[in-house]
């Protein structure tokens, strides 16, 4: 092995490493708190944070395909997306929260659970669509 090559990647593999760790804190931070809160598991909460990668993803896309991406500054670009992401996470999780799961607080433990697995199945599939429709290849996954 080439140890001049190791050394050269390692701080770039550690910051990798790092970067990906915190954002499993996070998402486990997330389902703590959901569930300390909920008092269920929320099996669609890493499909929230999915849709607000993918508008943050797509909102930069859009705005390199209109070239505003070279005329503005990246922390105003940064700020905006990560701002937009959060807004649709957000409001997602709230209305998921209104619609599927507040109604079934007062039903037995194994209904809330039941709707929150369905809530991801269809998440996925949605996010699915979408992103097949806009790149114009539906990409079906089979079991």
């Amino acid at each position: 092995m080439d140890f001049e090559l190791l050394v050269g990647i390692f701080p770039q593999v550690l910051l990798d490493g790092l970067l990906l760790g915190f954002m499993y804190a996070l998402i486990a931070l997330g389902y703590t708190m959901v569930y300390g809160v909920l008092e269920f598991i929320n099996f669609a909460h890493s499909e929230i944070f999915i849709v607000g990668a993918f508008v943050g993803a797509e909102i930069l896309l859009s705005l390199k395909n209109a070239g505003a991406l070279e005329t503005l500054p990246w922390p105003l670009v940064l700020l905006g997306v990560m701002l937009a992401g959060m807004l649709a996470s957000g409001a997602l999780a709230v209305s998921i929260e209104r619609i599927a799961y507040r109604p079934l607080r007062a039903a037995p433990r194994l209904i809330p659970l039941i709707s929150a697995i369905g809530m991801s199945f269809f998440l996925q599939d949605v996010i699915r669509l979408v992103e097949s429709l806009w790149r114009n290849a539906f990409n079906l996954v089979y079991p």
